[in-house]
């Protein structure tokens, strides 16, 4: 490690590498059925066709898009629950886009001054692929992400 003029300056092997990704946006909506029952749907597009790695385009990503759909039952105490279909940057053996599936759920405590969710997700997908040695395995997908929230709300005014 060098500095100059007060920057730091790391010495290495490895080439620069530029990366540019493209926005994403997500669409969502929600409805109220009852004062305690909300379901949602929510799509998040998924631009890969425009990744760039040094100025080229990498050939084998396809855009797609990731489908959520929820239900969140109760009014200061909240369960939710609901099903996830994510496009995943992964090939199977035809080199097609895989669409990993997922099951939420989750809880949240609501007060006029802070909210604190806890919840998870888990994924699940199987399919055939190609492996650099020209043989075929069956590859099984399962991960579990649990995550939790607080989040507290400040009233003031200027």
């Amino acid at each position: 490690i060098e500095k100059e003029d007060g920057q730091i300056k790391y010495e290495t092997e490895l080439p620069d590498e530029r990366w540019a990704f493209p926005a994403y946006y997500n669409l969502g909506i929600a409805y109220r059925l009852a004062p305690d029952l909300l379901i949602a749907a929510e799509y998040q597009n998924r631009p890969w066709e425009d990744v760039k790695h040094d100025g080229d385009e990498l050939y084998y990503l396809e855009s797609g898009g990731s489908y959520r759909l929820g239900v969140e039952y109760g009014t200061d105490l909240v369960f939710r629950t609901g099903f996830v279909v994510e496009r995943q940057s992964e090939l199977d053996i035809d080199l097609e886009p895989v669409n990993f599936n997922g099951i939420t759920a989750g809880m949240g405590y609501k007060t006029t001054d802070f909210i604190l969710d806890l919840g998870g997700v888990f994924y699940f997908k199987s399919f055939d692929e190609l492996k650099a040695s020209d043989r075929y395995y069956e590859f099984h997908f399962r991960q579990l992400t649990l995550f939790a929230s607080l989040i507290y709300s400040l009233d003031f005014s200027l």
